[in-house]
């Protein structure tokens, strides 16, 4: 999707995160504050780059696909322009 477009079109997003850190998301969502990126081919080294993660926590080597459109259905707003839609998620349990 070209840079600019509308999130609100975006169908899905993605978290670049530890394989040791899927199950706490599973069961307790991501935390406030999480941050999710509309590019989800980045090999780690690159997400490490592009997604200015913390140099010193190591390289994600895990990919976790978000369905914003499910999410839109289930009754979700999804913000944009640097909130977190997690805040949402924990704000609405």
């Amino acid at each position: 999707m070209p840079q600019g477009e509308p999130l609100r079109l975006l169908k899905r997003s993605f978290r670049y995160t530890f394989s040791r850190a899927i199950a706490s998301i599973e069961q307790e969502r991501l935390r406030a504050g999480s941050y999710a990126t509309k590019t989800g081919a980045l090999s780690p080294l690159q997400a490490q780059i592009d997604l200015a993660l913390a140099p010193n926590r190591g390289l994600p080597n895990a990919l976790l696909r978000i369905d914003l459109a499910g999410l839109r259905k289930a009754g979700y707003e999804i913000p944009g322009n640097h909130k977190s839609w997690a805040e949402l998620w924990h704000a609405g349990t």
